[in-house]
């Protein structure tokens, strides 16, 4: 059910020929790019028939769908941002990969806040240097203050060993967004990989597709699949309100593809914010909205600068096809968060922390699950 201007179905053209049984769906990509003006009513305002011939009732019903479908994202990423730019199918019926290529010149700048914890940080390091497919890269590893011997001596070593990693001194108390902005600071890239450093990483083409993305001129914000050591969910995106403040949706739950109330963890969408965990922004999106706000201490300017990225008409990603560990513990003590940060979110989360404030995340869905539930006092 949807209602289309005249003038605008006139423009585009309407249906075309050789997109059946995703007809609509390339209608829908070449409307979006005639008017930003589009609308979804949060309202259950028909139901909707589902039949053996149909793809709803049955995927394998119209095998042309997925070829269509495939064709009418591939066009709509190459008419928008040219030619190195396309769609790629998965593992998944009607799921599409889109990819922007990053070009081996293209110098990316991995920024990685440490204070000792060396076990972390070595496999941390070891595991981009080992696995990277886009070697163009330079690792900055913000060093708050580490006083272990062996993590002095693993500085030295890693030096000498990889050219292209520098330790920069960063002996002040910690405060997260002061230690990334003074790696961007000290960083020469076009594009920075904010990393924690108790991560791993997994897919090979990771600062490839985050970059990618990242440099497009339209995108604000990148952050892959993040997963626990037992390959459990840790990050599929934020959704600023749940749980009162912000927290991660899908947490804790398996990597599969299934219908939910809301999209798939593996279908890649835009999202209000993302975790400073492992996230990618553009330089030239630093220097349009600013770096991160020191006012935050520990945690919460990651999401304030998705939010200021969203404000400027940047569009966030949340991207499944690139995937890390990360070794966080699956349960967050609050008390170990600082009042400040705390008072800073209540200013600048604004109307995104009210119930269906998050523009990317269904009105009707329950704020106190981050597995994603219908709330039906909302009903």
């Amino acid at each position: 059910l949807s209602v289309i201007r005249k003038s605008i179905l006139d423009q585009v053209g309407g249906f075309r020929r050789g997109f059946e049984g995703a007809q609509d769906h390339d209608l829908f990509l070449r409307i979006s790019e005639t008017t930003k003006r589009i609308c979804h009513i949060p309202k259950v305002l028909y139901a909707w028939r589902e039949v053996h011939t149909s793809t709803a009732g049955n995927p394998l019903s119209k095998p042309d769908a997925q070829e269509n479908g495939l064709s009418a994202v591939d066009e709509h990423m190459k008419r928008l941002f040219g030619p190195t730019c396309h769609a790629k199918s998965c593992d998944h019926l009607f799921v599409y990969d889109t990819c922007c290529t990053l070009k081996k010149e293209v110098l990316a700048s991995i920024i990685i806040p440490t204070k000792d914890n060396l076990s972390y940080l070595k496999n941390c390091v070891e595991s981009i240097v080992e696995k990277s497919s886009h070697k163009n890269y330079e690792i900055i590893i913000m060093d708050n203050g580490s006083q272990e011997e062996h993590t002095r001596k693993w500085f030295f070593e890693i030096k000498r060993k990889c050219p292209n990693i520098r330790i920069i001194e960063a002996d002040y108390p910690f405060c997260w967004s002061k230690l990334n902005n003074h790696g961007i600071e000290a960083a020469r890239g076009e594009i920075f990989l904010f990393l924690n450093n108790d991560t791993i990483v997994i897919s090979h083409d990771w600062i490839e597709r985050l970059g990618g993305q990242a440099l497009r001129n339209d995108v604000g914000v990148v952050g892959p699949l993040l997963l626990y050591e037992d390959g459990t969910i840790q990050h599929a995106g934020v959704v600023v309100g749940l749980g009162g403040w912000a927290d991660h949706l899908y947490k804790g739950m398996e990597t599969v593809h299934y219908g939910s109330p809301f999209v798939s963890p593996l279908v890649k969408r835009n999202v209000l914010a993302v975790t400073g965990s492992c996230m990618a922004i553009s330089r030239k999106t630093i220097e349009s909205i600013g770096a991160f706000n020191e006012s935050f201490l520990i945690c919460g300017s990651d999401v304030e600068i998705c939010i200021r990225a969203h404000e400027a008409g940047l569009l966030n990603i949340y991207d499944p096809f690139v995937r890390l560990y990360h070794f966080e513990s699956k349960t967050r003590h609050p008390e170990n968060i600082p009042q400040q940060d705390f008072e800073m979110s209540i200013k600048h989360y604004k109307h995104y922390r009210m119930v269906g404030g998050d523009p990317f995340y269904n009105i009707n869905l329950s704020l106190e699950s981050t597995t994603p539930i219908i709330d039906n006092r909302r009903l």
